[in-house]
């Protein structure tokens, strides 16, 4: 089966938004991003395998591991603080 352009769009940007993330030491974004049966896609997970997180068929067999990358992200940026720190920092 094969994925609509769209889809793998959003992927790749997401991607991009992640990896960005990653290298200011902030939580994934795309961590909070799951389908319709509220899970991560594989693209997800070969991107933190990418990162150095682990195999992404290991981390996507754990579930913890989704559970606290989407807890991070989420307690991250509910954090006034660190909303108010980058909001309007647009450097790369």
């Amino acid at each position: 089966m094969s994925i609509p352009y769209d889809r793998k769009e959003i992927g790749r940007v997401l991607g991009e938004i992640s990896a960005f993330e990653f290298k200011r030491d902030r939580p994934l974004l795309s961590a909070l991003v799951v389908s319709t049966n509220f899970e991560e896609g594989d693209g997800f997970f070969k991107l933190c395998e990418e990162l150095g997180m682990g195999s992404w068929k290991s981390l996507k067999q754990d579930p913890g591991f989704s559970a606290i990358e989407m807890n991070r992200c989420t307690n991250y940026w509910l954090d006034d603080w660190n909303y108010l720190k980058y909001k309007d920092d647009t450097s790369k």
